[in-house]
């Protein structure tokens, strides 16, 4: 993960380790409506951004027919009841350099969803479920990782669908609308 500048400098946030380790991809396949891995403070000032390991993830053989004989090309699938993914969130200071862990308080963090910045770039928010998805945590971090706490928690005996980030009433930065399904 790399932050170019206009002038052409760049800085590296993180690099990967082996291949199996990556930093501000996409993770948990694009569920929850995760469509990006790493997240920009409103004042642009420290990134967010996922760690994902799949180091202990089945590959899987997919069957590519875009060739004229077929080829097979192997991804990495968590397949149900077998180990997932296992996915850590970050934040860089892009001033300093510091790179800080937020440590989720949940008690099986499987899924880090929509992660959201507070308009005032303090505080980063997180949707944490179980991998069954029958419980989520609502956490709230500072972002120099110093205050970790949990805002709300929800339960459905079937399973919870966080689908949105925060969403933020313009003019305030702790009052928010939080859906789920």
């Amino acid at each position: 993960l790399r932050i170019r500048y206009k002038d052409g400098r760049k800085i590296v946030v993180a690099e990967r380790e082996n291949d199996d380790i990556s930093y501000g991809d996409v993770v948990s396949r694009n569920e929850f409506g995760i469509d990006n891995g790493y997240f920009l403070s409103p004042d642009s000032t420290k990134i967010a951004y996922y760690r994902k390991d799949e180091s202990k993830v089945t590959s899987f053989p997919l069957l590519d027919i875009t060739t004229r004989t077929g080829s097979l090309t192997e991804i990495k699938y968590p397949m149900a009841g077998m180990d997932s993914e296992i996915i850590e969130l970050y934040v860089y200071d892009i001033e300093t350099g510091e790179k800080v862990r937020l440590e989720s308080k949940a008690e099986n963090p499987d899924y880090l969803t929509n992660i959201s910045w507070s308009p005032d770039s303090r505080y980063v928010y997180s949707q944490t479920l179980d991998r069954a998805q029958k419980n989520m945590v609502l956490e709230r971090w500072s972002a120099d990782g110093q205050i970790s706490e949990t805002v709300l928690y929800e339960t459905n005996e079937k399973y919870v669908e966080p689908t949105d980030p925060l969403h933020f009433v313009k003019g305030w930065n702790d009052i928010y609308i939080y859906r789920t399904s």
